[in-house]
Order: C-alpha cells, then structure tokens, then sequence
C-alpha cells in the first residue's frame, strides 16, 4: 500500500516533540472543470430573473420531473459554468449546500443564481421552496459567495425571489432594524 508522511504534528504543551503522522493509504482526487458551450454564452451577462429564466429554458424546459440547477458567475454576473445539482421526482428534489459550494468554489464563482422549476407549471413557492432559498444563502454568505437570485420556473411564467422581495431578499424594515441593533 502507498504511504504518505504529512508534515509534523506538535503536541500541545511539548514545543520541542513533534510526530509525524503516517497515511497507510490515500486516495487522488481529481477535478475537471468544463467549459460551457458557446451557445449558453450568447448573452454576456445574466443580470435580471428573464435573462437568467431564458438561460437555463434549454436545461430545464420541458422537464417533468423538479430539478435545480445553479449557474455560476464572474462579478460582471457573466455565466462562468452550471450544474444540475438535483433531479428529483413529480413534486420534489432533494438538494444539498455542499454540492453547490463545491461548484462554486472549484470554479472560482463571485456569485450564483439558482433554478429550480415546478413541472405542474404554477411557479409559486412552498414553504419548502422558501426554506431552500434561505439555507442556500446563509451557507453561500459563509463564503462570501452572493445568492443572485433563486427562480421557480413553471411553464411559461417564473417567480424571482429576488424581485418579489421575499425569503433571503425580504424587504423587511423591522428585520433590518434588528440587525442594526445586534451589530451596535
């Protein structure tokens, strides 16, 4: 079996002892980023809900099953790369923060918008909708990593969080009031 020598570990309280740790056995990871075809580049910028909608129509037009899919941008909110990041069933998909992190960081992302679509083409929000789009942009912000946007597509119409102003976009005065208070 391969082994490994990982630098030297100090004990704590002991400055002159130092052990090396030793790996049995390690695995390689590997990473390989695409680029995007130029037919999902055509707009340089993806900077409101329709131009984001039109951008991932061909990925998520048509599906009938719910989906989410994150685009990644530059701080221009040029698409640098996406991902569907869950497939799911008729009337729900699992997601997990960690596989957006992961593309956001592994491509060097200044932010992210976020699709997600409604097969029964009614594109209001659930509750579960709305806590999705609240855990992703508290686990992003960790990062410093903006949430753009979140968009339901159902059909033909989309609903922007970010236009409607609610959930990580709420337009609440007493909550911005409160934050105020906790930072003074």
């Amino acid at each position: 079996m391969p082994s490994a020598i990982v630098g030297g570990v100090c004990l704590k309280g002991e400055k002159s002892m130092c052990k090396e740790i030793q790996i049995d056995s390690f695995q390689e990871v590997a990473v390989r980023l695409v680029r995007m075809p130029a037919s999902h580049c055509q707009d340089p910028a993806v900077d409101s809900p329709g131009k984001a909608a039109l951008f991932m129509a061909s990925l998520l037009g048509g599906c009938t099953v719910e989906n989410m899919a994150v685009v990644m941008t530059d701080t221009r909110l040029k698409p640098l790369c996406y991902s569907v990041v869950s497939r799911g069933s008729i009337d729900m998909a699992c997601y997990s923060p960690a596989e957006i992190l992961r593309v956001a960081i592994l491509s060097n992302a200044a932010g992210v918008l976020c699709f997600h679509n409604h097969p029964s083409g009614n594109p209001s929000p659930s509750k579960e909708d709305d806590a999705v789009a609240l855990n992703l942009s508290d686990a992003l912000r960790l990062f410093r990593i903006p949430l753009h946007d979140f968009v339901i597509v159902g059909g033909s119409e989309l609903f922007s969080y970010r236009e409607q102003g609610r959930g990580p976009y709420r337009r609440d005065p007493s909550a911005c009031t409160a934050k105020i208070a906790e930072t003074v």
